[in-house]
């Protein structure tokens, strides 16, 4: 680590400063260790509601209809993965501190049983 890895306004284009790593020397065929310590970078944080709301309706002594739905991710909140993370060997890399995923969109299902 060779510079301050924190940015005042992460975005997903750029987690965090990438030119304050660079990749470590290889000494007699033995890769040495680097001046980094443990869990200096957080990852963006995951948030998601899940819901389901059901309701039975009795249509007669025998029969019974229940309605069901769901939602995953009801409030469809952007919850973004992790960044890319591999220091690179050579002078560039697209993917290093570069988040390039997303968690699943909100996702509703309705369903009806009925029951005899």
């Amino acid at each position: 680590m060779i510079g301050d890895p924190h940015i005042e306004n992460p975005t997903a284009a750029r987690w965090f400063n990438p030119a304050a790593f660079i990749q470590n020397k290889v000494v007699t065929g033995v890769a040495t260790e680097g001046s980094a310590s443990r869990n200096i970078l957080d990852a963006p944080g995951y948030r998601v509601v899940d819901l389901a709301l059901s309701r039975d309706f009795r249509l007669s002594e025998r029969f019974k209809l229940r309605f069901r739905a769901e939602a995953t991710n009801a409030f469809n909140m952007v919850s973004l993965g992790q960044p890319g993370n591999s220091v690179p060997s050579g002078t560039t890399s697209t993917t290093f501190g570069v988040i390039t995923s997303a968690s699943a969109m909100r996702r509703m299902q309705f369903g009806l049983r009925l029951t005899f």
